[in-house]
Order: C-alpha cells, then sequence, then structure tokens
C-alpha cells in the first residue's frame, strides 16, 4: 500500500505547479489584484488598477497617486504665480499724479535746483486741478505723514521704497494724507490729492526724490525719472 503524502509534501507539490504554470502564490500575490484571464476571442475585461503599498499598511491606486501629483504640481504653479506677481508689483513704478492728457510742469522755476531766495528747489513741481488724486510712486513704507497750513511743506507724505532706497515726498496736498505711518503702500494706491497747502501759490504737486529712508537724504532731479513711469 502505497505512502500517504505528507503535508509537506503536498505543499511542495503545490508550489512546484504553480511555478510551472507562471501563477502568482502566497504573500508574492498581494503587490497587485490578480485578473481572471479574458474568455477566448474576448478583449479582458477592465479590471483593478495597479495598487502600491503606503506607510502604516494602508493602500492606493496609481491613479490616485499620479491625481494627488497632479494636483501638488498645480499648487506650487499657482504659488509660483502669485510670487512673480508680487514680485511685479514691487518693481512696478506709477507717476505720482492719477491724470490723463499731457502733463504740466510748469516754467523754469518750477525745476529742480531752481534758485528760491538763495535756497535750491529741492524736487519738480507738477501743476494739476485742486482734488487730482495723488498715487504712491512704488511700493513704499510711509514715513512721514501729517502737516497743515502752519508747515511750509502743507498737509504731506514720505514714502521710503526699501527696493531701490529712495524716498518720495509729495507736499502741498489738499486735506490730510490718506495713509499713516508705518503702513505699507503699493504703487498706484491713493495717497491723497493735490492743493495748496503750505507755503505755495497755485494747485501743485512738489514731489522730490531723496536717497535713502526719510525726507532729509540727498535731493535728486526726479524730472527724467518722472517722465519714464507709467501713467493711469
Amino acid at each position: 500500500m502505497p505512502a500517504k503524502p505528507t503535508t509537506r509534501a503536498v505543499a511542495l507539490t503545490t508550489t512546484l505547479a504553480a511555478l510551472a504554470t507562471g501563477a502568482t502564490i502566497g504573500p508574492l500575490a498581494s503587490a497587485q489584484e490578480r485578473q481572471a484571464p479574458a474568455a477566448p476571442g474576448l478583449a479582458p475585461a477592465p479590471g483593478p488598477t495597479l495598487v502600491e503599498s503606503l506607510p502604516g499598511g494602508t493602500w492606493r491606486t496609481v491613479a490616485e497617486r499620479e491625481r494627488a501629483e497632479q494636483e501638488r504640481l498645480e499648487r506650487e504653479r499657482a504659488r509660483e504665480r502669485e510670487r512673480a506677481a508680487r514680485e511685479r508689483a514691487r518693481e512696478a513704478m506709477r507717476f505720482p499724479i492719477d491724470e490723463e492728457g499731457e502733463v504740466d510742469y510748469g516754467e523754469a522755476g518750477a525745476r529742480f535746483g531752481d534758485n528760491r531766495a538763495g535756497r535750491a528747489h529741492q524736487g519738480q513741481d507738477v501743476f494739476a486741478p485742486a482734488g487730482t488724486p495723488l498715487v504712491a510712486a512704488s511700493e513704499a513704507e510711509v514715513v512721514e505723514a501729517g502737516g497743515g497750513e502752519g508747515d511750509g511743506r502743507g498737509n504731506h507724505v514720505a514714502l521710503h521704497d526699501e527696493r531701490r532706497d529712495r524716498t518720495y515726498v509729495y507736499f502741498h496736498m489738499s486735506g490730510s494724507p490718506r495713509v499713516e505711518v508705518g503702513e505699507t503702500v503699493v504703487a498706484g494706491q491713493r495717497v491723497g490729492s493735490v492743493g495748496c497747502t503750505g507755503s505755495c501759490s497755485g494747485d501743485h504737486l512738489h514731489f522730490e526724490i531723496r536717497r535713502g529712508e526719510g525726507a532729509d537724504g540727498e535731493a535728486l532731479d526726479p524730472l527724467e525719472v518722472m517722465r519714464g513711469w507709467p501713467r493711469g
């Protein structure tokens, strides 16, 4: 009477048979879901998507992984667009008077360096109707804001552009400044209105560019620079 095969022998026989047919056995099959072979003459039926192991013993399909990667890339592109927009805003410049039409820079006496009773004119006068909006020339911090009729500068603001290390100064505004010291403004933001407060004759903006931070730095001729700034 033939001997009864042992459990070990049965397992070995099963393993050899599986290997001979190319089947995946035991834990090796857990790396991907199995698909039944298609019937002869028929296209294979849509089967489960390949899966991958994640930390903690969880699983997700490859399609889910690709979708998550696509979403991550889109978020990164959106952040890059925001950074680029902020960078463009920091680099942007604007003409300080927000009005259309030809700019009135006045006569020779309105120019930088004109002799004013023994003292050189420190800025450029730009004439415009009272109430015309005045806007920030660039992204900057408000370092001065105040004045009034008792101050020769009248109502005024000074904006320090840290990127360029320049301070833009606005004199003779009508009414109080629309910004406060310590506030950050962006190019084109309203800071006040054209007027004639303080020591002045006729509605205009006295505009200065000072080197460094504050209204007491070295004065620079603004005219050629201003002519290159976009308007509106």
